[in-house]
């Protein structure tokens, strides 16, 4: 498989080894952007869209993609049983497949409900066994390649980042800032945006999820950029907050909130610790400092070929322990309705004891010069 053989058979061979009670499992994407990671994960195929195609694994027959003709040039040369269809459907060549399986397993975060049912009536006589918890299981501990690749992405963001001071002017719209950072990423060598940009602007920092809009730079606003690129597949995710000017006392105290909060999830964050306790750690700094409950959100989430993938989370809502290789984001927040927010973020590495830090932008306070718009 273009060097990447044994890999992906060692991918098939560990999920049967834990998932003992499945003869056969099926993955397939739906149309853009409702695509399965596992299909990527398992095949290794870098490029293409794959809609509507599908992966059937058995344990001893290793993995079979069947997808359309449009696909046949991205989907050669893999170590992989490769069926190409002329159809639009290649819903008979699965069946074909499948059949003879007593129990099927299936992803039932990606496969819609619409799509089973079809395949459920066409096999009446196997059951159906839903494998989505096995599957985030196997893929939160990345492997070497995975985490170069997850390395490469960080760079390009963190690179990014650097550029983004000199570029801020009065008067220039948060639209305005999102498309330079798309450009930007793409000519540092990012194969894609693993989401779209969240650029804010002054009192729209403290909406968490604000898309960009046609605000306007003003001196004395926050500026909030929450964004990633894709190499190889792989997802980063960074965040970083900028004062355009002068930052104020109540500026200056949410910002060093922050970034005590950031450092004390970073003394938490290892192996064999509970993901609560990381959480908890930031929500303890922030309390103190005085602004309890203006963190609404966890403290991070496993990235990897998903932007959020499945494990793990930096929550006390879904405690686990955390495990050495596991890549997540660190991300705390204060956000103040009206006046702004403050959120940095970072990927890491998850070892036996400090984190290893993949983004490498300042995350130190930084106070933009005022610029006349151009």
């Amino acid at each position: 498989m273009q060097g990447l053989g044994d890999v992906m058979r060692t991918r098939v061979k560990r999920f049967f080894e834990k998932v003992t009670d499945v003869d056969a499992v099926i993955l397939q994407n739906g149309v853009t952007p409702l695509q399965d990671a596992n299909f990527f994960y398992f095949t290794g195929i870098p490029e293409g869209l794959f809609e509507n195609s599908s992966v059937v694994m058995r344990p001893s027959d290793g993995i079979e993609v069947i997808t359309y003709v449009l696909e046949e040039q991205s989907a050669k040369g893999f170590d992989f049983d490769l069926t190409v269809h002329k159809e639009r459907d290649g819903f008979p060549k699965v069946v074909d497949r499948l059949r003879g399986a007593k129990r099927i397993g299936f992803n039932g975060e990606a496969l819609s409900y619409n799509r089973l049912e079809r395949i459920r009536k066409a096999l009446p006589e196997a059951a159906f066994i839903d494998v989505s918890k096995d599957l985030d299981i196997l893929r939160s501990i990345k492997g070497e390649k995975e985490i170069a690749n997850i390395k490469r992405s960080a760079d390009i963001v963190s690179r990014t980042a650097k550029g983004v001071a000199g570029q801020l002017r009065t008067g220039m719209t948060e639209m305005g800032l999102a498309a330079w950072l798309v450009t930007k990423m793409y000519s540092e060598g990012a194969n894609g945006t693993s989401f779209e940009p969240l650029v804010c602007f002054g009192p729209n920092t403290a909406v968490i999820h604000h898309s960009p809009a046609k605000t306007k730079l003003r001196q004395g606003s926050f500026v909030m950029c929450d964004y990633g690129s894709l190499h190889n597949r792989y997802a980063s995710d960074i965040t970083r907050t900028w004062v355009y000017g002068k930052a104020n006392t109540r500026m200056k105290a949410i910002y060093e909130t922050v970034e005590h909060a950031r450092a004390a999830a970073l003394e938490t964050l290892r192996a064999g610790v509970n993901t609560a306790d990381v959480h908890r750690a930031v929500l303890q700094v922030i309390d103190k400092a005085g602004f309890k409950g203006y963190m609404p959100h966890g403290t991070g989430h496993g990235l990897g070929l998903n932007v959020h993938d499945g494990m793990p989370t930096l929550h006390d809502e879904k405690p686990m322990v955390l495990l050495e290789n596991m890549v997540c984001t660190v991300e705390p927040g204060v956000y103040i309705p009206g006046l702004g927010g403050v959120r940095i973020e970072d990927d890491v590495v998850v070892q036996k004891g400090r984190p290893r830090i993949l983004t490498t932008a300042p995350r130190e306070l930084i106070e933009v010069p005022v610029k006349p718009q151009r």
